[in-house]
């Protein structure tokens, strides 16, 4: 499904997955197409919230044992910090699952050492666990592992399932999706608490994907994730606009 059709962003007009987008000598028209992005973000965060609605009604029956673990457990991460992004059906829908939330232990994931060989989805769990709780201000080491990632993807546009310890692929699999919204997602936490630009600009090209493989986002975790990256991005960039006089 496409949303771009008559409009200044289109960006997301095409599977960036398929066909990367290089953002070389981008131009800028000024208001319309900050007009223009925003009802594009809008349309897709709409569209996605209502399949993760749907998924949501759907597990609402399912037996405890047959719900994604995983999914869980970033709902516990989200929400014991900041479920304002989602909006209040969402929020809702969420509190049928908070005594299974209540019971699963959380382990506090730690970052590989320098040495060890990455897997991406497991260090990027890590990394959201730091930079969600606020707790890597006096430790270089997140922003140096978010650098490391946004680099790999600002190069090749994409994001390997596994690296070798000085971050060459190791994997030939780039299509989870819930890699690139994780990243997204932890970008944004930093730049809300650094104010380090270079962060939501990656986080706006990470969204980008993300949006043009809408289709594609399948699991509860992708779904919920790509919904909080969408929602937080907006909510930087609007904000900023108003810092910059651009107000929209």
């Amino acid at each position: 499904m496409t949303f771009t059709d008559n409009t200044n962003y289109t960006y997301t007009s095409r599977n960036l997955l398929q066909n990367p987008e290089y953002y070389m000598y981008s131009s800028f028209i000024g208001k319309p197409f900050l007009i223009d992005y925003v009802e594009d973000r809008t349309k897709y965060v709409e569209f996605i919230e209502r399949r993760y609605q749907l998924l949501l009604t759907q597990y609402s029956t399912q037996d405890v044992s047959a719900l994604d673990v995983s999914w869980l457990l970033t709902l516990r991460l989200l929400s014991s910090v900041d479920e304002s992004a989602l909006s209040e059906t969402c929020q809702t829908m969420h509190s049928n699952f908070n005594d299974v939330i209540r019971g699963i232990k959380m382990s506090q994931n730690s970052l590989p050492d320098i040495s060890d060989n990455v897997d991406t989805d497991l260090v990027l769990q890590a990394i959201l666990e730091h930079v969600i709780k606020d707790n890597f201000l006096q430790d270089n080491s997140i922003y140096m592992w978010l650098s490391r990632f946004l680099k790999k993807f600002e190069v090749y546009k994409r994001l390997r399932e596994a690296y070798t310890s000085d971050m060459r692929s190791d994997s030939k699999s780039y299509s989870n999706l819930a890699n690139y919204a994780s990243l997204s997602v932890g970008l944004l936490y930093y730049y809300g608490h650094t104010g380090n630009l270079k962060m939501l600009n990656g986080a706006l090209k990470l969204n980008d994907l993300l949006c043009s493989n809408q289709d594609c986002l399948e699991s509860p975790r992708e779904l919920l994730l790509t919904i909080v990256a969408l929602c937080k991005e907006l909510y930087f960039v609007r904000k900023l606009s108003v810092v910059h006089g651009c107000e929209f």
